[in-house]
């Protein structure tokens, strides 16, 4: 039907491998575990009742070697607790057949505005885990577990505020 996004699950190949196109199965995708996180994730992010705060979110194809997944950053441009401008930085990995991922996420201080910018001053010290889900390609929630005192947890949802071009959403 029309709307109706569609998985290959099958191909059958004919004696000399070619494809015999009366055999292509089309099941409906039902994203059994929610909507899988991939590179069509990637761009920006906000909540629109919270505008000058939001996320850019990338979600690579570059794997992990210990666990074998692939690596997802996401920056968090907002506030301090008082009022001064912040920003998250959480890395980690994502599963792709699932819809949520949990990042740990640091506070980076220290640096200077070029050129007088010193690598050795930098700092980038735990702040708890950032917990970002996806319902699909324009809409998703982001949760925070702070450790760092007047941060506390919470919830906010999020949309879509820019994407990668060339980006295909199934």
């Amino acid at each position: 039907p029309p709307g109706t996004q569609s998985a290959l699950v099958e191909i059958t190949t004919g004696p000399s491998a070619d494809i015999a196109l009366d055999h292509i199965v089309l099941a409906p995708n039902t994203f059994q575990n929610g909507f899988p996180i991939a590179g069509y994730i990637s761009g920006n992010w906000f909540n629109v009742d919270q505008a000058g705060s939001g996320f850019q979110i990338e979600a690579t194809n570059t794997i992990d070697a210990a666990s074998g997944l692939p690596i997802m950053l996401a920056i968090w441009f907002t506030y301090t607790p008082d009022g001064g401008r912040n920003w998250i930085y959480a890395q980690g990995t994502y599963d792709p057949t699932i819809a949520t991922t949990t990042l740990p996420a640091f506070l980076s201080a220290g640096g200077s505005f070029p050129p007088n910018i010193r690598s050795s001053d930098v700092t980038a010290d735990p702040w708890g885990t950032l917990t970002l889900t996806f319902t699909d390609c324009n809409n998703g929630v982001a949760n925070w577990n702070s450790i760092v005192p007047g941060y506390g947890s919470g919830s906010l949802p999020i949309v879509r505020l820019t994407s990668i071009d060339g980006a295909v959403c199934p």
